[in-house]
């Protein structure tokens, strides 16, 4: 076969493998709508004493779809922390986030940043105050984290996802946290 001959038909089997290809899961103009349920693990520092913490948690998530690979959003975290032996505490995490998904066809991996605030009674001065009823701590937090959706309906979804939260504004007595979450994602157009 002659080299512009070959070239034709390789340009008209790309031709025609995009056309006949499926159309990507894009999510340009969409809403979703994530629940899921998973695990926290922290750890602070108290009187020179490493403190772990441990929580069941339950996810909620909106996100809207500027084109196919931006998304912007909000996540809201919320569990029961179990900390060494003190008393069970609430743990909290809102964020305001931004998400790049990389589509294909039913496995879409994705990426998420984002700031917020992370709310929890096993803040250091919490648990050096031991004292009852008190108010739980604040901080400023940063999450960056990854995630692996199955999509195989335009409607629907299963995935996992992993983020990383660093607690900006106790650095010195908090380590990084780490999230895993199983979550469902319904998609309304």
């Amino acid at each position: 076969m002659s080299t512009p001959l070959r070239r034709s038909a390789i340009l008209s089997c790309l031709a025609t493998l995009l056309l006949l290809a499926p159309a990507a899961h894009a999510e340009e103009g969409e809403l979703a709508l994530s629940l899921g349920a998973g695990a926290w693990l922290g750890s602070t520092t108290v009187d020179d004493q490493e403190v772990f913490s441990a929580a069941p948690t339950g996810v909620v998530a909106l996100r809207y779809g500027l084109d196919d690979f931006w998304q912007i959003g909000g996540s809201l975290v919320a569990g029961g922390a179990l900390s060494g032996d003190h008393d069970p505490g609430l743990l909290a995490m809102a964020h305001v986030e931004v998400y790049y998904f990389l589509d294909v066809v039913t496995w879409v991996l994705w990426g998420v940043a984002g700031a917020g605030v992370l709310a929890r009674d096993a803040h250091p001065d919490v648990l050096a105050a031991a004292a009852t009823g008190s108010k739980p701590g604040f901080d400023a937090s940063a999450v960056v984290g990854l995630g692996l959706d199955y999509r195989p309906e335009r409607e629907w979804s299963l995935g996992v996802a992993f983020r990383y939260e660093i607690v900006l504004t106790d650095l010195d007595r908090t380590s990084p946290t780490a999230h895993v979450a199983l979550m469902f994602t319904q998609y309304f157009e």
